[in-house]
């Protein structure tokens, strides 16, 4: 079946369908010996899809959780020699990071070889809604908790989020605008550092009593969620 490039690499678990994207303006890609372009169709069946010097071929899906300690870096690999996620996971299959958590930042973090499952989680357009506890330097007042959840203007764009008081000085915070260091931004905004932050859950897709620095294939109900 014939279907654009860039999925047809998503889905053979290489990359993210943006990454592909990325991969094919830069000439890193190639289809049956030829430089390929942004747009064309292909069959992944019949076409010889060459990536970053790598002949492409379909993988068994994979989808896991984990439970990210403080640290680590969301990357799979690090050129200076720092503590990456991918050291905590031991899979036949490869896998990569879905979107980011700041190395400072623990919690909930997906891992897959499906690149469409990765692009409807990590892009916008898709409001996936992702839970984070954070604990800030000084006790929240009531009425910056109100001009959160009344929405917030941030570089322009309006960031649309649920907080509540969890303890003096710890907020749960729902948001899904998908805009960079997102949490982090609107207490910054507001006055507030964030001295802890903690992910627990994506699209209702909850951590649970999994523990620090381990990991677990999700179940069928949970990928379901989050597709």
């Amino acid at each position: 079946m014939e279907m654009r490039l860039q999925r047809a690499i998503a889905e053979t678990g290489h990359c993210s369908r943006r990454k592909a994207e990325e991969l094919i303006k830069h000439g890193h890609v190639r289809v049956n010996g030829e430089i390929a372009k942004i747009g064309m169709n292909v069959d992944s069946e019949k076409d010889k899809i060459l990536v970053q010097g790598q002949y492409l071929r379909r993988e068994r899906k994979v989808y896991l959780m984990l439970n990210k300690p403080q640290g680590f870096l969301t990357t799979a690999s690090d050129p200076f020699g720092r503590k990456h996620v991918l050291e905590l996971i031991h899979e036949s299959q490869r896998v990569f990071p879905v979107g980011r958590l700041d190395r400072d930042t623990t919690g909930i973090l997906l891992l897959t070889n499906d690149g469409e499952f990765a692009n409807k989680i990590m892009h916008p357009r898709y409001e996936v809604k992702k839970t984070y506890e954070a604990t800030l330097d000084q006790k929240i007042a009531t009425e910056d908790l109100a001009k959160i959840n009344a929405g917030m203007i941030i570089d322009g764009k309006r960031v649309n989020a649920f907080a509540k008081r969890m303890g003096p000085k710890q907020v749960q915070v729902t948001v899904h605008t998908g805009l960079n260091k997102e949490v982090k931004r609107i207490f910054k905004r507001l006055g507030y550092w964030v001295e802890a932050l903690r992910r627990t859950e994506i699209q209702g897709v909850s951590l649970g009593n999994l523990k620090e620095g381990k990991y677990r294939h999700l179940v069928e109900s949970e990928i379901k969620k989050l597709s």
